[in-house]
């Protein structure tokens, strides 16, 4: 006889010492780096709904499994190869899920306390963004790499990048930077930085704080918490504080309207980079080079279309932007490039920036989804539901 068990992609549990407890949601695909699929979304969606009416449940923590990753992101290569067969709703019930609990992170009625551990990227940095609480540790690895997948940076990217410390955001968004997480802090990505082990502790003495229910006052609670922890730890670093990029960066792209405005500003920092950020501006600007920049060019229109926008009213706009990357060809071409094949030889409709200038693509209908496949976003239905 044998006996099979479902191993569930997210935990959920409630852990309490007093009166209130603690709603804990762990990412349990550590073999995908905690990568986010629809079930995964479907799952949290379910429990937020619950948590969201429970008096009992003062505060929600969310992290992930293993010690490598928080969450790489969105599962976009299951995306891309059932999307082969099955059509464009497999998007259409994937980017409106994914959307709809990040906007819930955004709005959610009790503080939520995000761990960002290890790898945090694309839809994981979504999912942890608009938590009221973000903590990083040194393993933490921080970036939005779309590009590198023929996608523009997503999960309301367009409208949070641009509003972080000078143009760092905008500079993440466009060359797919790896930052570190003291340097999240100091951008903004992040609020606290912890040593990875005092995480056990950390967990444990949540549970122990004098939690009221009232979620202004249990925001305030947990911050003073958090602000007395990360001021005990030792965290340190692989590259330092990049405050010097922080401030170049405020300098050149604070007010980007254009790739070659910003292709040449990049070039001027190459001498920045020191002895201890020399591999680090190497590797970024390989990305750079190599990314899509169909992607590059929709992201930095995006920044300038949404400035004025809600959280909300951006991640609709981005539905419809992912919606047409998904029916066109960058971004498959990206997916099967870096996750399915993985020659990383991605054939992207412009080979170079001035290939781009001269055919001078008309960006307008990436952000206007065709209606013809009878699809629509359930983002503003799902709001309605859950009274957000």
């Amino acid at each position: 006889m044998s006996l099979t068990f479902e191993i569930k992609p997210v935990l959920f549990g409630v852990e309490r010492v007093g009166a209130r407890g603690v709603g804990v949601v762990r990412l349990n695909r550590p073999e995908a780096l905690n990568s986010l699929n629809t079930k995964c979304y479907q799952l949290i969606e379910e429990k937020f709904s619950s948590w969201s009416k429970d008096d009992e449940i003062a505060a929600i923590m969310i992290l992930g499994s293993g010690d490598k990753a928080f969450c790489a992101g969105g599962d976009v290569k299951t995306l891309v190869i059932e999307g082969r067969t099955q059509g464009p709703r497999v998007a259409n019930d994937f980017f409106t899920l994914e959307y709809f609990i990040d906007h819930w992170v955004h709005h959610f009625n009790k503080p939520i306390l995000a761990l960002m551990d290890g790898i945090t990227m694309g839809g994981g940095l979504g999912l942890a963004i608009g938590a009221s609480h973000r903590v990083v540790t040194e393993r933490s690895m921080i970036a939005m790499p779309e590009i590198s997948i023929g996608l523009h940076p997503d999960v309301g990217a367009s409208l949070f990048l641009p509003k972080l410390a000078g143009g760092f955001g905008r500079f993440m968004g466009l060359t797919g930077a790896r930052i570190s997480g003291v340097d999240a802090v100091a951008v903004g990505l992040a609020d606290f930085a912890i040593d990875s082990s005092q995480i056990r502790k950390l967990l444990v003495d949540v549970l122990r704080l004098p939690w009221s229910g009232q979620a202004q006052k249990d925001r305030d609670l947990l911050s003073g918490f958090l602000n007395y922890v990360s001021k005990s730890s030792k965290v340190v670093s692989g590259v330092a504080p990049k405050t010097v990029w922080i401030e170049k960066t405020k300098e050149i792209f604070s007010d980007l309207r254009d790739l070659r405005q910003f292709d040449q500003g990049l070039r001027s920092l190459s001498g920045l980079a020191d002895a201890n950020d020399q591999k680090w501006w190497s590797e970024t600007f390989a990305r750079y080079e190599a990314g899509s920049w169909w992607a590059k060019a929709v992201f930095l229109a995006a920044t300038v279309r949404h400035q004025d926008l809600t959280i909300s009213q951006t991640l609709e706009r981005e539905w419809e932007m992912s919606m047409s990357a998904c029916v066109g060809t960058e971004f498959p071409e990206g997916v099967r490039s870096v996750l399915i094949d993985k020659d990383h030889r991605p054939r992207w409709s412009y080979a170079t920036l001035s290939e781009f200038e001269a055919a001078n693509p008309n960006l307008e209908e990436y952000f206007r989804y065709s209606k013809s496949v009878n699809l629509t976003n359930g983002f503003a239905e799902k709001c309605a539901k859950h009274n957000i």
